[in-house]
């Protein structure tokens, strides 16, 4: 005990001394404490995400490239291809094409015992409905790597926009659909604001359709939505489509030709146009405007912004760092832009996009399901029975 008593004596006669001297001591850093096995606070874990990282993009490099089957347009296209080029120096290979024309085209290539395709990126029904009903996908979850990623934050709604429950497909694109696009020379906008506004008998014969009968598309999203209870319900979509059919509405295949047809006027409306096309004419100087808002609410759509792994992939670790890539703010800046529609991330700027397929917080959107992108036989031979007549 008395030499623990002069120890502190001894201390407070240097602490004096140093003070007396302007000296300022120097004291030891208390330690943190640990459990055994445990870091000190201190001490940063280790990364283990990047040595993973690395590893991965080191591998992409020597495949050299990531095949992307693709059903958007030249601009996205353009940019993917780029900005990979740009941050990791591995080349984008696009194969194009609709939704159902790549699922035949893959399809087609199994049977012969070829792997082309790495990733898909297209939109949400085709995913659902037939690349992942096809066992064509695997499940994109152990594939995500980066923590910006990965971080809920940073997505809107505070989690990673998975399309299906099973984590297959990301939906991440957050725009406003266009389910209903008009030639301002012709319609005034005031004149569409809700369903039953379509069935108005001057429009007889002045609408272009994109054929819901093809298994996808913005036109079979937005008619599998109105049967949902929480808008029409069943039974009176089924009436609306029906009446639908009696205003003789041009039916096409090709998303390109609908838009151009209301934007040169020879029809006044179009029906289930694709987000790209509208807003690229927009641009364009073209008279046509988006009614992204009905009486009855609308959804907020990945539209075509939906990506998934493509299994027994020839590029797999490409392929991951290219999902990686595209998810990042940097990827979804560089798609959004080029796409015309916000991303799901929220720290993507929506600056110089079209403000009518920004949604509003002050609007009622409905939030949909799984469910909504699945296509169905029952509903898929409703949608024949109902539309098939006019495509002969």
């Amino acid at each position: 005990m008395r030499l623990k008593i002069d120890r502190i004596a001894t201390l407070c006669s240097l602490l004096i001394l140093f003070a007396a001297l302007g000296i300022e001591p120097v004291m030891a850093a208390p330690r943190a404490a640990t459990t055994p096995g445990q870091k000190p606070a201190n001490v940063p874990a280790a990364a283990d995400w990047q040595k993973k990282w690395d590893d991965t993009v080191a591998a992409a490099k020597k495949e050299g490239k990531v095949v992307v089957y693709f059903t958007a347009g030249t601009a996205v296209r353009n940019a993917l291809i780029s900005g990979m080029a740009k941050d990791y120096g591995i080349g984008v290979e696009i194969v194009t094409g609709r939704g159902a024309e790549l699922v035949n085209k893959i399809t087609a290539e199994r049977r012969a015992g070829m792997y082309n395709a790495d990733v898909y990126q297209g939109g949400i029904t085709s995913l659902l409905s037939q690349w992942k009903a096809a066992g064509f996908l695997d499940p994109l979850a152990p594939a995500l790597i980066l923590p910006t990623v990965l971080d809920k934050k940073a997505w809107l709604g505070g989690e990673l926009p998975y399309v299906d429950k099973d984590r297959y497909v990301i939906g991440f694109s957050a725009g406003v659909p266009i389910y209903v696009a008009i030639n301002t020379d012709l319609v005034k906008k005031e004149e569409i604001t809700a369903y039953a506004d379509l069935l108005n008998p001057k429009w007889k014969g002045k609408m272009a359709l994109f054929d819901p009968t093809v298994g996808a598309g913005s036109s079979t999203a937005w008619l599998r939505r109105l049967m949902l209870p929480e808008e029409l319900g069943r039974e009176k979509a089924i009436q609306f489509m029906k009446d639908l059919v009696k205003q003789e509405p041009a039916i096409t295949k090709d998303l390109r030709q609908q838009v151009e047809w209301v934007a040169r006027g020879k029809y006044a409306i179009a029906i289930g146009p694709q987000r790209e096309q509208v807003s690229e004419l927009r641009k364009a100087g073209a008279p046509i405007l988006p009614i992204t808002y009905f009486k009855e609410g609308i959804d907020v759509s990945p539209g075509s912004g939906g990506v998934a792994l493509v299994n027994k992939a020839a590029h797999p670790n490409a392929a991951r760092v290219f999902i990686n890539w595209l998810l990042t703010k940097e990827g979804q800046a560089l798609y959004a832009q080029s796409y015309a529609a916000p991303s799901a991330r929220i720290d993507v700027s929506t600056e110089g996009l079209d403000p009518a397929i920004v949604p509003d917080p002050k609007k009622k959107y409905v939030r949909l399901g799984e469910e909504t992108f699945l296509a169905d036989p029952e509903t898929e031979k409703l949608f024949s029975e109902i539309f098939g007549p006019l495509t002969r």
